[in-house]
């Protein structure tokens, strides 16, 4: 997971409770009233229900297959409210900060399940396994739904035991947890030969088996409100779902399927109504999460590409420094040694034309002096010539005033503190200027060059 988008302790004490690891869980002091709170293991069961529209997920869960929902969840539906954020936070985080990947994943659930998912969403967290293997364990449920799941990897989603690590529960087990609220296809297929041997609680055999394609989220951040407006919104929402009559209800009707007893209308009604709330306050939620998520990727991103052109800027400068620098040794030294050259043959043509004057040492003397003397000036002719044809002069120039440019650039990105992309541009604007005033500047060399040995061609032909 990338850096910026590493989990805090409370989204992970988040993770870890809908895991059921309660010992693994690490509080505030602030939070200490909480302990029990973070004690339930099967805190999933109530986290996953209130998701459901109607009564009939709570119904099978405690009445039918003897699921516990404890009390205190209920008056702490604040807490409750904040692990749902935290849980699609931590989602968010990792879809969108780890290399994605597709899925194809098994699942094994309630047929109750298909009755919701035939409406092509989902409502709650889904958890499912890269094991195609059943564990008998997970049949203990009333009317057995199986699945096979195709899911991208941009959907919201988190592998559990990747971001827990040792602190996972399940260590062995290789599942995804998806977030609700995610849009499907769904078709139904053949049960194999061995699913067809397992039971439920009724000792029944699986009802029928079905391909999910999960095509994205419902949980959009276009055209929505701001996350200001959303907050006024939100606030209210929260505030009527802690209504004690709301909570109190809750802890009711929980009890009442516990006990088989027939619900009252009126209790149903305002219970249903408490859900859609609960529902509607992590839609919006959820939305300023997601946006906020995304703007943080957009960002680094940028930050990111910024790093990018950066670091090619600086190899690109890098080689062109070598390059020119080179190039200008190079000139350096040929340039030096055809005109120490010179230097040396000029003053000893000098002599040479000096010694012949004298009359002493005898005509063959003269007539060799001068003989060195007509040598050593043709040399010089011809070795001047040689400089001004390369242009060395003007290419050594043009060298060295290239690689002042480009260490001047070198040294200022270095102590460049501001690297905007504003910023990073105009450095990309100064290195390209240097290298195309340094192209034109060999282009002009080239061309005085040709001009020089053109006019030598044209004396050469006059004479």
């Amino acid at each position: 997971m990338r850096p910026d988008f590493e989990i805090s302790q409370s989204e992970r004490n988040s993770v870890l409770f809908y895991q059921g690891s309660a010992e693994k869980i690490k509080l505030d002091e602030s939070k200490n009233y909480l302990k029990d709170f973070y004690k339930v293991s099967n805190a999933y069961e109530v986290i996953n229900s209130l998701l459901f529209p109607g009564i009939q997920n709570e119904a099978v869960r405690i009445a039918k297959e003897k699921r516990v929902f404890y009390p205190i969840l209920a008056e702490h539906i604040s807490e409750l409210l904040q692990v749902y954020c935290n849980l699609y936070s931590v989602m968010c985080k990792y879809t969108y900060g780890t290399v994605r990947r597709d899925y194809y994943l098994y699942r094994k659930d309630r047929m109750l399940s298909f009755e919701y998912l035939k409406r092509g969403v989902t409502n709650s967290f889904i958890s499912a396994s890269f094991d195609e293997r059943i564990d008998k364990s997970f049949c203990k449920k009333e009317g057995i739904l199986l699945l096979e799941i195709e899911a991208p990897g941009c959907v919201e989603h988190l592998n559990v035991n990747e971001v827990l690590g040792e602190d996972s529960k399940y260590p062995e087990e290789k599942e995804i947890l998806f977030a609700p609220f995610l849009y499907l296809d769904l078709d139904k297929i053949k049960l194999k030969e061995e699913e067809k041997q397992l039971t439920d609680i009724n000792g029944e055999m699986p009802k029928a088996k079905y391909k999910i394609r999960i095509k994205g989220s419902l949980i959009t951040c276009e055209n929505e409100p701001s996350d200001e407006q959303d907050a006024g919104l939100t606030e209210k929402w929260k505030e009527e779902i802690q209504r004690r009559e709301y909570v109190c209800n809750a802890i009711n009707i929980w009890a009442k399927l516990r006990d088989n007893k027939v619900l009252d209308e009126t209790e149903l009604q305002m219970y249903v109504e408490w859900k859609k709330k609960i529902q509607t306050y992590l839609k919006w939620q959820f939305k300023r999460i997601k946006r906020r998520m995304l703007e943080k990727k957009e960002e680094f991103s940028r930050t990111e590409q910024v790093s990018q052109r950066i670091g090619i800027l600086k190899e690109d400068i890098k080689n062109y420094i070598a390059y020119t620098n080179s190039n200008r040794k190079r000139y350096s030294r040929q340039f030096t040694c055809l005109n120490m050259t010179v230097a040396v043959l000029q003053p000893i043509g000098a002599l040479a034309v000096a010694l012949s004057l004298f009359e002493g040492f005898g005509w063959h003397f003269e007539a060799g002096m001068k003989i060195v003397s007509l040598i050593c000036s043709s040399f010089c002719l011809i070795f001047m010539a040689i400089v001004k044809s390369l242009g060395l002069q003007g290419k050594l120039e043009q060298r060295t005033a290239t690689y002042l440019r480009l260490d001047e650039l070198k040294r200022d990105l270095r102590y460049e503190t501001d690297f905007s992309t504003e910023t990073i541009n105009n450095y990309i604007e100064r290195f390209k200027q240097i290298v195309t005033e340094d192209d034109m500047k060999c282009e002009e060399n080239l061309k005085r060059s040709i001009t020089y040995a053109e006019t030598l061609l044209k004396d050469g032909d006059g004479d």
